[in-house]
């Protein structure tokens, strides 16, 4: 058929990688998601070709890429920027979910997780230590608490 489009590009049919890599496929030549790659450009890591804009699409040279994956010091900058870049991700998103906003309300996630799952184990446990503890006896003056199951 004539107007059908190759699912194969023409250089990898040829035998040959393609001149300029995308971002799935630099990541994929550095065993790395796709998802890595804009940390490793903001640490200086990895540049793309040309001065692409923030929202564009950046295109990577092959024969650069293949040049820096066999410096073994260039891949454990590469592996600590990604590890770091995660665990910030992921501690930025945790204290956003269960703390306080920064304008003082308290998120949706974390006002909601009681109703959500009540039945939590640390909800358990909280309503089964208030269920046993009782207020003072007004004729009990010897303890200055409430008694409760000791």
């Amino acid at each position: 058929m004539l107007h059908e489009r190759r699912s194969t590009p023409l250089p990898v049919l040829l035998g040959q990688s393609p001149a300029r890599l995308t971002a799935e496929q630099a990541g994929w030549m550095l065993n790395c998601q796709a998802h890595d790659i804009p940390a490793l450009i903001s640490a200086r890591l990895l540049k793309p070709l040309g001065s692409p804009s923030q929202n564009s699409t950046k295109y990577f040279s092959t024969a650069d890429v293949l040049e820096i994956a066999k410096d073994r010091a260039w891949l454990v900058k590469v592996t600590n920027t990604i590890c770091h870049h995660w665990q910030k991700q992921n501690a930025r998103k945790k204290d956003h979910a269960f703390n306080d906003g920064k304008n003082g309300h308290v998120s949706l996630a974390a006002a909601s997780w009681p109703l959500l799952f009540p039945k939590h184990t640390s909800f358990r446990r909280a309503e089964s230590c208030a269920s046993t503890i009782r207020p003072a006896r007004p004729d009990d003056e010897s303890r200055g608490h409430a008694s409760g199951a000791f």
